[in-house]
């Protein structure tokens, strides 16, 4: 153990020796090709996500997380964790179901026009709440995404959303 330990450390020691502590690294070589842009990739599969929403966090009944993804495609997936005190024992459970695509187009269209994409994240002074945590694509196989977190929704676009969400989930996961 002390000489793996030791040849280790002497194998370092040129590397530690030729860093210069506050020394700027050094510039790229002017060989070095700059990033190439990947070509569009079709799309073979239809299964890009819409909406990825987190809730995660610790409340007066423990840890408390919660995961829903929308997939353009239509397939919607839940997952929750949450419990560890003696009133609320540790659970976890998940399902998957599927919508129709129409309502998923529905539903990301309606995000849009709430302002999902245009969201920052707002903090507010807040005990024993989880944080949510909104991430929305655009459905697509190259797509930038948007994401934002809040403890509470307090302007009126996150209200929107946020009432948006829960009532898509609500609906594809009625029990």
């Amino acid at each position: 153990m002390l000489r793996s330990t030791l040849l280790i450390a002497l194998a370092c020691t040129p590397f530690v020796a030729l860093a210069r502590p506050g020394a700027a690294p050094a510039p790229l070589a002017a060989s070095a090709a700059p990033a190439q842009i990947a070509a569009p990739c079709d799309n073979l599969f239809d299964q890009e996500p819409v909406l990825v929403f987190d809730v995660s966090g610790y409340g007066l009944a423990g840890l408390i997380h919660q995961h829903v993804c929308v997939y353009d495609s239509g397939l919607v997936t839940y997952a929750e964790a949450g419990g560890g005190t003696p009133l609320f024992p540790f659970g976890s459970s998940a399902d998957i179901t599927y919508v129709p695509v129409e309502k998923v187009r529905a539903f990301q269209k309606s995000l849009i026009l709430a302002g999902a994409f245009s969201i920052c994240d707002e903090d507010a002074l807040v005990a024993d709440a989880p944080l949510h945590t909104v991430t929305v694509f655009r459905g697509q196989t190259d797509s930038r995404a948007h994401t934002y977190s809040y403890w509470f929704p307090i302007s009126q676009a996150n209200t929107d959303v946020h009432a948006l969400i829960l009532a898509f989930i609500d609906d594809a996961f009625p029990n």
